[in-house]
């Protein structure tokens, strides 16, 4: 068996067979509405989410599930009927459980009461949590590790502190310890989703339709306008409009989930997408402040100084792009003192601009 994430090539193939393991339960307690039940599953249970698990390059499982700030949440587990009974259910959720247990989370789900696979899941060691009108609330609990180093549970400077107070003083100038920060971080959390599924299809909704109606304005560039055009797009002078879906089809298909960028030092490149958190400065601001000065326009030199101060903070993984406006240098150069200052005051990945 083999896993990987699914693509859109596989959307099809996750409808239909959630279609055809979920009919007679859904149908049997609420009755089933195709184009009802296809939107809610497009909403709902996204394609990109889903982990496939396939035999002989052919799709015989997927699975969709989310780490939650207090959970993991199994949204849909699917076996196609032909592979079914077969113990591919069960690596599944195993591995489901390994990647709870190592953040130290239980696993929650919840089956409606018309589908049998109930039974499978308690077999499993799920137990219900609470047990609503038309579904049960399962849940699985890792085993909690007990430390037997009672002085774990000690501040660090509480632990580290032995008889005999302090060190005495040599007279020698003590060295910082060399930073061993990670270049960036590794979540174990899930993230906080301001807006659910629903509101980010309404807003790729309306995006597709200024895309459309509207369409986007690219000057003195006629190598792109032919791209654009040999794609399918309707290119009016300077002018293209896109059909809608044309641009995630485009996205999907090309832009990998993660990827690195690399740093002037290979050990701070730094991972963007996927479990990865990198902190940086903010960016863009016109103004400054300082106690000697005030509050005034930023220049190049307030511009390399904060490129030095962020280099030397170790909690931040990235050295941004326009950590500030240097209004004193041309509008029309400034980009490449800002790029020049990121390369020479910082070891650390940065962004163009």
């Amino acid at each position: 068996m083999e896993y990987r994430p699914a693509t859109a090539e596989d959307s099809s193939w996750l409808w239909e067979t959630y279609r055809e393991l979920m009919f007679d339960s859904i149908d049997s307690q609420w009755g089933w509405d195709e184009e009802v039940q296809q939107r809610n599953f497009n909403i709902h249970l996204p394609w990109q989410q889903f982990q496939i698990v396939q035999y002989e390059n052919t799709p015989v499982a997927a699975c969709y599930a989310e780490t939650r700030e207090k959970e993991l949440y199994l949204h849909l587990l699917l076996v196609t009927r032909s592979f079914q009974r077969q113990g591919i259910g069960k690596e599944v959720i195993n591995k489901v459980k390994v990647a709870a247990e190592s953040v130290g989370l239980p696993v929650r789900l919840s089956v409606i009461k018309t589908n049998p696979v109930l039974n499978f899941y308690t077999s499993l060691g799920f137990t219900t949590e609470n047990i609503l009108d038309d579904k049960t609330c399962l849940i699985w609990q890792p085993e909690m590790s007990q430390s037997t180093e009672t002085d774990e549970l000690q501040p660090a400077n509480k632990r580290r502190r032995k008889r005999g107070g302090r060190k005495k003083n040599t007279g020698k100038t003590q060295q910082p310890a060399a930073s061993n920060a990670a270049p960036y971080i590794h979540r174990r959390i899930g993230t906080f989703n301001i807006l659910g599924e629903e509101g980010l299809a309404t807003i790729e909704h309306n995006a597709d339709l200024i895309l459309r109606d509207t369409g986007m304005e690219f000057h003195d560039d006629p190598e792109i306008l032919s791209f654009f055009k040999d794609a399918g797009c309707d290119v009016d002078g300077t002018r293209v409009r896109f059909d809608p879906g044309f641009c995630r089809q485009i996205i999907t298909a090309s832009a990998p989930a993660s990827f690195t960028q690399h740093a002037r030092n290979p050990a701070k490149s730094v991972q963007l997408g996927g479990d990865a958190t990198v902190l940086c400065p903010s960016w863009g601001p016109p103004f400054v402040h300082d106690i000697e000065q005030g509050r005034r326009y930023a220049s190049h030199n307030d511009f390399v100084n904060l490129v030095k101060l962020h280099h030397s903070l170790p909690w931040l993984h990235h050295s941004g792009g326009v950590v500030c406006e240097p209004i004193d240098l041309p509008a029309n150069k400034r980009h490449l003192d800002m790029l020049m200052a990121h390369i020479r005051w910082s070891d650390r990945p940065f962004m163009g601009a």
